[in-house]
């Protein structure tokens, strides 16, 4: 076992998911996120939608909603523009650290885990594009 995996992690994340009518997928998206390693770890998720007033997200995220504690999941109205979401959601987030999830991406149960583990191993730093693990080292390949 790899000094990663013996890592603790007190930090929290805020995870922004830009969406646009992609309903199953981000319910899916959802329950993979309620089954993280550490899922306590997450502060908050934001939906950022440019479907105003969507009642089958708002359908989705209720459903969901019980997966994870109180006030967990937030769904806000934003232009139909990928950076303008992503912007949107920073803007609201809670947390200094931000995880952004794509909504045709599923997160592996330790997705989030990871991610804070590298940033605690890597303070004030940006990861991009997919992360993979090394099991043994413990290192981004």
């Amino acid at each position: 076992m790899s000094s990663f995996d013996n890592l603790n992690i007190s930090q929290d994340c805020s995870i922004i998911i830009p969406v646009y009518r992609r309903y199953a997928i981000v319910k899916t998206i959802l329950e993979s996120l309620s089954n993280q390693k550490n899922v306590n770890n997450i502060k908050e998720i934001i939906i950022c939608d440019s479907e105003k007033d969507d009642e089958d997200m708002n359908r989705v995220i209720e459903r969901c909603q019980s997966f994870f504690k109180d006030n967990t999941i937030k769904h806000i109205f934003v232009e139909n523009n990928i950076s303008t979401k992503r912007n949107a959601g920073i803007s609201k987030a809670c947390s200094e650290n931000i995880i952004f999830i794509d909504d045709d991406c599923v997160p592996a149960k330790d997705f989030v885990i990871n991610h804070l583990k590298m940033l605690n191993l890597s303070p004030n730093t940006i990861f991009c594009g997919k992360v993979e693990f090394d099991e043994y080292y413990g290192v981004c390949k």
